[in-house]
């Protein structure tokens, strides 16, 4: 388990993912290993734990200056948070831990950046849509990402047609960089209604765009599937 001094907090979540917990307060989005996981032998689960660790450790391996520079960067970056509005980072581990997990989850290999970005991250002009199908949602964006660029698909099981989904209800399946001949990315999921989402990020630092919403899904049963089965 990962032992952190202090808290963690980062802008724009809620909710939870793999064994990482996001909960919205007066002060940020706090962020604690989930201490329950519904599923935590999934590979899915070992991930968001694996990144979380690695996070909060390659933390504690940096320098005074760096972690000097981490609470400077902090306290003059202002955030933007859908739910809660604009604020400041708390102190430089709630950016470093945001950023650095991010960061993790799209790239395979090497160590997040031990500095804070320079500059802000200013998402591509590209828009996707999300078709339900038999087992899946297929994901479609309207022209490849940039270099440096990936986009992050989301997921969100309903309970209903018309029921709406939670801002921190959302659940990470991919982040994918597009090309001109494959616009479309295929997310396995178990039948029933779907809400489906996508933002992008910024693989040089971890920086993430603002998370937008393209409808709810309904997906069918694959063949040799189960109703009901839970996805990972």
């Amino acid at each position: 388990m990962a032992k952190l001094k202090r808290t963690v907090i980062v802008g724009g979540l809620s909710g939870s993912s793999g064994p990482v917990t996001f909960k919205l307060t007066s002060e940020g989005t706090i962020v604690s290993e989930r201490t329950s996981p519904a599923n935590p032998g999934t590979a899915a689960q070992q991930a968001a734990r694996g990144r979380f660790t690695t996070a909060a450790t390659t933390y504690r391996g940096l320098t005074a200056a760096q972690v000097e520079a981490w609470d400077a960067y902090a306290q003059s970056h202002v955030e933007h948070d859908p739910v809660t509005g604009t604020r400041k980072f708390a102190d430089g581990i709630n950016a470093y831990i945001g950023l650095a997990t991010k960061w993790l989850q799209a790239n395979t290999t090497g160590t997040p950046p031990a500095t804070p970005p320079a500059t802000g991250f200013t998402p591509p002009d590209i828009t996707m849509t999300a078709a339900g199908g038999t087992g899946k949602v297929t994901f479609t964006a309207s022209a490849a990402t940039p270099l440096g660029v990936k986009a992050e698909l989301l997921v969100q099981r309903l309970s209903g047609a018309n029921r709406k989904p939670q801002k921190g209800g959302y659940r990470s399946k991919a982040i994918v960089a597009f090309t001109a001949g494959g616009l479309s990315q295929d997310v396995t999921v178990s039948s029933g209604y779907w809400a489906a989402a996508y933002r992008f990020v910024n693989t040089a630092t971890g920086q993430a765009s603002d998370l937008q919403e393209i409808g709810v899904q309904t997906v069918s049963l694959s063949l040799g599937g189960t109703a009901g089965k839970k996805a990972a």
